[in-house]
């Protein structure tokens, strides 16, 4: 009985992840016709006065804005399920390389940015499951890495995490 349910529920996620799959592509090809459309109207800007026009073209941007994230989304998740097997096993790294390859010890000369520090811990320490990729960008030299660094060395990290990876 169990098995005959389970066997049932296995197939049912079968069909709606291969239906997803199919949707996916279907999204991807929509998106290069947009995209094509897009660059056909970047190039005639001159040829289209209509105000109708100019907001369908700023409508469809956003739309192509919005389904890149969402395809980006659909592909953390994908990976994230991929690696789930992975990251479900607390597994111990080796991680003395990292001080060898970053010169600077980061504990001992950290100055400012300790806002931006709490904040990005708190987003780690978040029960909102929705941050599963945490970027840190900006221009050359305001100390992303020194601030990823002090996230990746600090506890929090320690305490979210089972297992930390990676080249900071």
């Amino acid at each position: 009985m169990a098995v005959e349910t389970l066997r049932e529920l296995l197939i049912e996620e079968a069909k709606f992840l291969s239906g997803v799959c199919d949707q996916v592509e279907e999204v991807e090809r929509q998106l290069t016709i947009i995209h094509c459309f897009l660059k056909d109207a970047d190039k005639r800007k001159d040829r289209y006065n209509s105000e109708t026009i100019r907001k369908w073209v700023a409508e469809l941007r956003d739309l192509s804005i919005k389904a890149e994230n969402v395809l980006e989304r659909y592909a953390v998740e994908v990976e994230s399920m991929n690696q789930g097997e992975i990251s479900s096993r607390s597994i111990e790294y080796d991680t003395d390389w990292s001080r060898k390859t970053y010169g600077l010890d980061v504990e001992k000369h950290f100055v400012g940015m300790k806002e931006e520090v709490k904040l990005l811990e708190s987003l780690l320490e978040s029960d909102n499951m929705s941050h599963r990729v945490i970027s840190i960008c900006g221009m050359g030299g305001l100390g992303k890495t020194t601030v990823a660094t002090k996230i990746y060395n600090g506890e929090v990290a320690q305490r979210c995490f089972d297992a930390v990876l990676g080249s900071v």
